[in-house]
């Protein structure tokens, strides 16, 4: 999974990545590693991920599948 900064107004759809696992293992026992890396934002769909609150901050907790795309400037 990975960690993005969320805020508390209306739910977003994108966010910036803030921390993230190595990636996904397969059956075959492959792995895929994320295609973005912290500091990317990236878009996902507006009730995807879990939300928690750490150090009075709150985060949303995403899998790698929730991710639509990656935000290029």
């Amino acid at each position: 999974g990975l960690v993005i900064a969320s805020a508390k107004e209306d739910k977003p759809t994108e966010g910036i990545v803030v921390a993230h696992g190595p990636g996904i293992v397969l059956q075959d026992g492959s792995r895929v590693e994320p295609d973005f890396k912290v500091g990317d934002r990236v878009m996902y769909a507006k009730f995807a991920g879990t939300e928690v609150s750490h150090k009075g901050e709150n985060f949303l907790l995403l899998t790698l599948r929730e991710i639509q795309a990656v935000v290029e400037d």
